[in-house]
């Protein structure tokens, strides 16, 4: 049953990973045509200065994640209930906190986004309309509590709308003329009918969570929960500086502009490194369930496979978009966004590496073991940024992803793997053997993917999507018989039979 919830957890987002990146390839063109670089950049910018006010939630959404899926690992209806509450009457506080620093936010943000005169307005009202997302906030523990249950194919499918109706929405406010104003209200229009669905899905099933039938000490659960929570706002934090400090930096030392070739070389690679991503957040709740059951023997050895999933898919994915992203920005938006072979190197490689880090993540978010983990994301956030400044001032552009990718090697490499081995008992050979066989037999195929990608131009949209799909099949193909072993093959087989064939159907 844990494996056939990831693996529909897993399919609902990879038909997400689908059709928005299709729908993003006919809006995103749109937007930027008729928004401008310039806005378009500060409009990417803002959304990152946005997302800082998360950092404001001192790591709770992780900490309730944790509470959430041991409670139901044994199955505790009144302590679910009772968490869930309580995690509303706390997020309702941490809003009006983030309510207060956003409206800071929205007074300086000419200052921290710099843009022309005639920009300046259309800026920070933009700004204000994406701070009310701040309603969203008391309404998030509901969501967590359906990934919890393992219903997170659920949440990856209301997501999944909500991505279609936002796109359709901002590109029918910048046709209209909204500039970035219209891109905000869009994002705030968008989310409305995910949060309804949640909130209605988890009233229906748990009625408690209003109140009426609480039984458990919610003083425990909050000296639980705030133990829990420094380390996971370290680990918000690392995730934050890693991920959105990179246009912040661009914007601040080059200038808003050049955020566009800088996100739209990056676009193809940040939409499959989210799919890669899927299959942590897929699986997280079903092994988190393993290590409450004490099944430690059966935790390590599901953490290597999926490590080596992990690498497998990210390869496959990844590979022939670093050998064909010229070819796809020369399509999709004009040659001059293209920001250059290094900086989709730096992407690629970053996104891989990344996603086992975001795997692994989740073994100390769910079993709640996250201090193991804090000391290590406080120095790799420090090296990041600094490392991420030093270069764009240096060597410009690529910067950024470069300070990502020396910080990521030395903690995902160096450390991690010595943690996850003190931690868990999963040993370090295992995890590094895991992740350079594919990753070795990746790199042989990408340098021949890239010379042939660089030795003509595809035919059209149609013969770009079928010459990526066919080098990244054929990987695929190359690794089932020659990075996994035949017990492995024999598992996977079998799980993706009960996945379509049932027992009993």
């Amino acid at each position: 049953m844990r494996t056939q919830r990831s693996l529909l957890t897993f399919s609902a987002g990879t038909l997400s990973q689908l059709v928005i990146p299709l729908a993003g390839l006919v809006a995103t063109p749109l937007i930027l045509r008729w928004l401008g670089a310039e806005r378009f950049g500060a409009y990417r910018v803002t959304l990152d200065w946005l997302g800082y006010l998360l950092l404001l939630e001192l790591g709770f959404q992780n900490s309730l994640l944790s509470l959430l899926a041991r409670a139901a690992g044994s199955s505790q209806s009144a302590t679910l209930e009772s968490t869930v509450a309580m995690g509303v009457k706390t997020y309702l506080r941490i809003a009006l906190a983030m309510g207060i620093a956003g409206t800071l936010l929205v007074l300086f943000i000419p200052r921290l986004v710099p843009v022309s005169t005639q920009h300046v307005a259309d800026l920070q009202i933009g700004c204000f309309i994406g701070l009310l997302t701040v309603i969203f906030v008391p309404l998030y523990p509901f969501r967590s509590l359906l990934m919890a249950l393992q219903k997170g194919y659920l949440v990856e499918s209301s997501l999944f709308l909500q991505q279609i109706l936002i796109l359709a929405l901002a590109v029918f406010f910048v046709w209209g003329g909204w500039g970035i104003k219209g891109q905000m209200f869009a994002l705030l229009i968008g989310q409305i009918p995910s949060y309804i669905f949640f909130v209605w899905y988890a009233i229906r099933s748990y009625p408690g969570i209003l109140g009426n039938r609480v039984t458990v000490d919610q003083a425990d659960l909050v000296k639980n929960l705030w133990k829990l929570n420094w380390p996971n706002f370290v680990f918000v934090a690392y995730g934050r500086i890693t991920l959105c400090a990179d246009n912040i930096v661009i914007a601040l030392v080059l200038n808003p502009a050049a955020i566009a070739p800088f996100f739209l070389t990056q676009r193809l690679v940040q939409l499959a490194a989210t799919h890669i991503q899927g299959i942590g957040n897929a699986s997280w709740a079903g092994i988190t369930e393993i290590h409450f059951q004490e099944q430690h023997d059966l935790f390590n050895r599901r953490v290597v496979e999926l490590t080596k999933l992990v690498v497998i898919c990210g390869v496959a994915i990844c590979m022939p978009i670093c050998a064909y992203n010229h070819h796809f920005i020369r399509l999709w938006v004009g040659s001059h966004h293209f920001a250059g072979e290094w900086l989709t190197f730096l992407a690629v490689a970053n996104a891989i590496f990344q996603s086992i880090f975001s795997l692994w993540g989740w073994c100390f978010t769910g079993t709640g073991t996250m201090g193991h983990l804090a000391p290590t994301l406080i120095v790799g956030g420090v090296l990041n940024l600094g490392l991420s400044i030093l270069f764009t001032f240096w060597l410009g552009m690529i910067g950024p992803l470069l300070g990502t990718f020396l910080t990521v090697w030395v903690v995902l490499c160096v450390l991690l793997t010595k943690i996850m081995e003190r931690v868990f008992g999963v040993r370090s050979q295992e995890l590094l053997k895991a992740i350079f066989v594919p990753l070795g037999w990746g790199f042989a195929a990408g340098a021949g993917a890239w010379l042939f990608a660089h030795s003509h131009s595809p035919g059209g949209w149609l013969g770009l999507a079928g010459e990526m799909g066919a080098i990244g099949c054929l990987f695929g193909v190359f690794a089932w018989f020659f990075c996994l072993n035949e017990l492995e093959r024999q598992l996977w087989t079998g799980r993706v039979r009960q996945l379509l064939w049932p027992a009993g159907q």
